[in-house]
C-alpha cells in the first residue's frame, strides 16, 4: 500500500514550508531576498527528502 506519492509529497512540503514561514521558523530577511528564496528553498527540499525516505521505507 503506498501512502506517499509524488503528488501527496509536494503539497505536503508545501504545506509545512508555508506555516513554517509563518512560525517564522524560518530565516527572512526581507533586504536579501536571494538569501531568503535560498533558505525556503533549502527548507522544502529537506522536508520533500524526508517525506520521500519515509515514503520509500514502506
Amino acid at each position: 500500500m503506498e501512502i506517499f506519492n509524488p503528488d501527496l509529497i509536494f503539497n505536503l512540503s508545501k504545506d509545512i514550508t508555508l506555516k513554517a514561514l509563518d512560525k517564522d521558523l524560518i530565516p527572512v530577511d526581507k533586504n536579501d531576498t536571494v538569501s531568503t528564496a535560498q533558505n525556503i528553498a533549502s527548507f522544502y527540499n529537506s522536508i520533500s527528502d524526508c517525506l520521500f525516505a519515509l515514503g520509500n521505507n514502506n
